[in-house]
């Protein structure tokens, strides 16, 4: 991409990387930020080739555990973040070369390298970090000439499962000298709502098994197409989605796929796309961003994906065609607003 003289950032078994690229090629690396970095597991002596070969072993025999007591305690308990940390894990490295990675990885020793690293450093940690103890790092830090040493609360040896906002924000002071100051309780979002039409008269026609069953099936081609599309399920109520998306273009699309998907299931669904400035609350979005998109959803008809005129001038040159619908009153929404029609 042009970069000649990028920033690296480390993480964890990625640290030995880094430290190995910026010893070796100083002209590089222009910075170096490593999360949870070690010179070598176990300061006194390592880990001895038979522990490491026993792990090898239970690791080739398989599993369906991700760790994740020992990767982010903080978040046992929760199935849906276990659920993708262990999907993450077998979408990175197919199963019979883990126990090739985790060897590779116990038995290196970068300890004569880290004094020829020159650059401008950051290391972080945890204070209980039981992977990689905050005393490794600190080791690593203590050989860098000038480093910067960050230690943070929490237990999780993984970056991105405990406190990131904190990471995020002593890595941009480190390479920037400021900190934006952001304020984190407002974000700028595309949200995507959906509903089944007359969901009322088809679960009386249809009996409340067969209609928990339809609603299964739809529930999970939703979930699949949010999932391509990397949209975030905000919340679920009955036979309706609402979801976020980073970009206008992966929720239109979503929402025509989604709407062609369900209906080989014998129903029809509406959905509404609006951009707009959201309050974030926990896992759930509110603010006026939120009721416009989900009246634009009200006022589509069948099989239809309705967007407001702020998605609609987004996506200027996209190839998403947009139908002009009209000027629309939307309950509760002050002024009136244009709709339109997007189709493939």
């Amino acid at each position: 991409v042009g970069s000649e003289r990028p920033v690296i950032v480390g993480t964890n078994d990625g640290t030995l990387v880094a430290m190995l690229l910026a010893a070796t090629h100083p002209e590089r690396c222009g910075s170096l930020v490593l999360f949870a970095p070690t010179a070598k597991h176990e300061l006194e002596g390592g880990p001895s080739v038979e522990s490491v070969e026993d792990v090898v072993t239970l690791i080739n025999e398989g599993g369906d555990a991700s760790g994740i007591e020992w990767l982010a305690p903080s978040r046992e308990g929760d199935d849906a973040f276990d659920k993708r940390l262990l999907k993450l894990q077998r979408n990175s490295v197919r199963r019979g070369a883990m126990g090739h990675y985790y060897r590779q990885t116990m038995l290196a020793d970068v300890q004569d390298v880290i004094p020829r690293l020159a650059c401008p450093t950051l290391v972080l940690n945890r204070s209980d970090n039981r992977v990689v103890p905050m005393e490794h790092s600190k080791d690593v830090a203590a050989r860098i000439e000038g480093a910067k040493l960050v230690e943070l609360p929490g237990e999780d040896h993984l970056m991105f499962s405990q406190g990131i906002d904190r990471i995020a924000d002593e890595i941009e002071e480190f390479l920037t000298g400021t900190r934006t100051g952001k304020d984190p309780d407002r974000l700028l979002t595309t949200l995507l709502f959906t509903d089944i039409v007359d969901s009322t008269m088809r679960a009386a026609e249809w009996g409340d098994r067969r209609w928990r069953d339809l609603l299964d099936q739809h529930h999970t081609l939703v979930r699949a197409q949010l999932e391509r599309y990397g949209g975030r399920e905000v919340s679920t109520t009955g036979d309706g989605f609402f979801a976020s998306f980073a970009s206008p273009t992966q929720a239109v699309r979503c929402a025509l796929d989604v709407t062609e998907a369900v209906e080989p299931l014998g129903v029809q669904i509406r959905a509404g796309v609006h951009t707009g400035e959201v309050e974030v609350r926990g896992d759930d979005l509110g603010g006026l961003a939120v009721h416009i998109a989900s009246r634009v959803s009200s006022a589509a008809g069948a099989g239809e994906v309705l967007v407001s005129s702020t998605v609609k001038d987004l996506l200027a040159g996209a190839t998403v065609t947009f139908d002009d619908r009209g000027e629309h009153e939307l309950k509760g929404v002050p002024g009136s607003w244009r709709l339109f029609r997007a189709a493939p």
